[in-house]
């Protein structure tokens, strides 16, 4: 089986049935659009009428559809496994009884499993799985390539004389909670391709990473995981990366006496709709505009340190990488993102307040004592039980070390005030006293401060920090906007 790319167009032509009902087979065609996802249209097709028994031998015929949890097939000698499919079109020439189901029928998928029948995603079947990530290779921080070029003995013009070295390279493993990380490297031996107009040689270095869990997992287990470096590698290289294609294995099969019977795994290619659209030969990221590389933080480091980073700061870590493949439009809503990926920032902290509910009720008691009930209900209502929203802005740019903070927040107090405000109009009064262009900085500011405080989590260093403050379109751009909207008092 070849690279199951999710950027390429496949069809399959095959026969299709419940699993709970494997007699009834219809014919049809699965196809895999990237965009569009995964697409079965069918003859025949399977009843997916919804109905409610109004009296003896009546029924009404609900709005809503049913869904299909699974669906199998046969197609070109493989199993064929669809997840979380419905029906978006059908169409019936009968009078629509009970059983009689549609004539032709369209069906979309969230995934489909070429190569397997499985009960759902949740089955444990899997071994291991391999797929790749854009500018995974930059990410890597190492090429097995080389190029050389010869010249003239004065060292003034090229001789013509050329050669492209490979060499292998290490593969780099982390260990995570039920399962080992891979980043290997895999190359191809030169070729050449004799062509109309001339003739062309090729050599290619993919970096793949890989799955291994502890026991055979599932295909959501795989998907989570798959997801966690997507997310890793959206943080290090400042966009959306896109999966680019993604196999799964099967277990050895068990072995036979027959010597002529090979005990290789199982692969099963994995189609499916997800975050992105990957495009492997476009122009890769620019490698000086990287948050950080494999060169700053080791892959046997950042990948378990990641791991915990995303399991305590979860909520954050998805408002902020989520940013990274969704375009940016109305900006009070991205504004609200923001200050609430801060505040759930600092919440996760598990920080105390200097000054608890109790002490602050204490200060108050003589007043609280000189009120009657519901005056003392009212007072008692604005007592802080933690820290204010000012507080947890104030204490995330604290956290940064000084150059940075002099770099991304020159006035710490008017960015803090700023947010503040903003949010406060915009929750409770649905609008704000500042303009769009300072909404807009506000918005970038207080991403910036959050980006770089999960950095700091997973420890990029101060200096490197610095750098990316610097060169990183996102995190530049944000320290312009903050020298002109909070500028140093």
């Amino acid at each position: 089986m070849g690279t199951p790319w999710l950027h390429e167009e496949q069809t399959w032509r095959g026969h299709w049935w419940l699993p709970e009902d494997p007699s009834n087979h219809h014919a049809g065609f699965l196809s895999y659009r990237p965009g569009s996802g995964v697409e079965l249209v069918l003859v025949g097709g399977f009843d997916d009428q919804v109905r409610r028994q109004i009296g003896p031998g009546a029924w009404a015929v609900l709005a809503e559809t049913r869904d299909f949890p699974v669906i199998h097939g046969n197609a070109g000698n493989k199993e064929i496994t669809l997840i979380d499919a419905y029906a978006a079109g059908s169409k019936t020439y009968g009078l629509g009884f009970p059983g009689e189901g549609p004539a032709e029928q369209t069906l979309r998928a969230q995934t489909a499993l070429v190569g397997v029948h499985v009960e759902g995603p949740e089955q444990a079947v899997f071994t291991r799985a391999n797929f790749a990530i854009e500018d995974a290779w930059l990410w890597s921080a190492e090429s097995a390539m080389t190029a050389s070029m010869g010249w003239d003995d004065a060292g003034s013009r090229l001789t013509g004389e050329a050669n492209i070295e490979l060499k292998p390279l290490e593969d780099q493993h982390a260990e995570v909670e039920g399962a080992g990380i891979t980043l290997a490297h895999w190359l191809t031996l030169p070729t050449f391709d004799a062509m109309r107009g001339g003739s062309r040689g090729r050599v290619e270095h993919r970096t793949v990473l890989g799955i291994k869990p502890h026991e055979r997992a599932s295909l959501t287990m795989l998907m989570a995981n798959v997801a966690r470096l997507q997310d890793l590698l959206a943080l290090a290289t400042g966009r959306g990366p896109a999966l680019l294609w993604l196999k799964a294995y099967l277990p050895r099969p068990e072995p036979v006496e027959e010597p002529s019977t090979h005990n290789y795994s199982r692969e099963v290619d994995v189609y499916t709709q997800y975050r992105g659209e990957g495009d492997p030969t476009a122009k890769a990221v620019d490698s000086h505009s990287m948050v950080f590389s494999l060169d700053d933080l080791p892959f046997a480091d950042v990948v378990p340190r990641w791991w915990r980073v995303q399991e305590q700061f979860r909520a954050a870590c998805n408002m902020i990488v989520g940013a990274r493949y969704v375009s940016d439009h109305f900006v009070e809503t991205m504004l609200i993102t923001a200050v609430a990926a801060a505040e759930a920032f600092h919440h996760d902290l598990k920080e105390k307040p200097a000054t608890s509910r109790a002490d602050a009720e204490k200060r108050l008691q003589p007043a609280l004592d000189a009120l009657d009930e519901d005056d003392r209900k009212w007072l008692k209502s604005f007592i802080p039980s933690g820290f204010s929203l000012g507080q947890r802005l104030e204490r995330l740019a604290e956290r940064l070390p000084q150059s940075c903070r002099d770099r991304l927040l020159p006035n710490p107090a008017g960015w803090v005030r700023a947010a503040k405000r903003a949010r406060h109009d915009l929750s409770h009064s649905a609008r704000s006293g500042d303009d769009t262009l300072k909404l807009h900085a506000i918005m970038n500011v207080t991403r910036a401060v959050v980006l770089a405080n999960i950095l700091l989590e997973l420890g990029l260093s101060e200096e490197r920090l610095l750098k990316a403050l610097s060169a990183n379109g996102e995190l530049s751009r944000a320290c312009r906007l903050s020298a002109k909207y909070f500028p140093a008092s």
